[in-house]
């Protein structure tokens, strides 16, 4: 079950968050484009972190032990997901405030 820990972290944190912005069809551009940022800026980030400056790795014990491109897969998630629930959350905020306006 440890094993899990990493990935079932990364799906309670942003799951409520990346699922209303994905039932919201004025949002998936946006999510979509803010994944993609997540992915190029998290995996070279993590990249010269884990692998150049050596400045931190991955808990074994709590990684599925899938690997992409040096990174475990769990990284990869967590760039979509979070960068996902960010904006999904400013998107929802920006449209409160914008409403308050009217």
């Amino acid at each position: 079950m440890m094993r899990l820990a990493y990935l079932a972290t990364i799906a309670v944190f942003t799951f409520p968050f990346v699922a209303y912005g994905l039932t919201q069809r004025r949002y998936r551009k946006v999510l979509l484009a803010a994944a993609i940022v997540g992915i190029v800026i998290g995996g070279i980030w993590d990249s010269i972190g884990t692998h150049l400056l050596k400045i931190w790795s991955f808990n074994p014990d709590t990684i599925i032990g899938l690997w992409l491109l040096g990174l475990p897969i769990e990284e990869w998630l967590f760039f979509i997901f979070v960068s996902m629930a960010v904006a999904t959350v400013a998107l929802k905020i920006r449209e409160q405030l914008t409403e308050k306006k009217d």
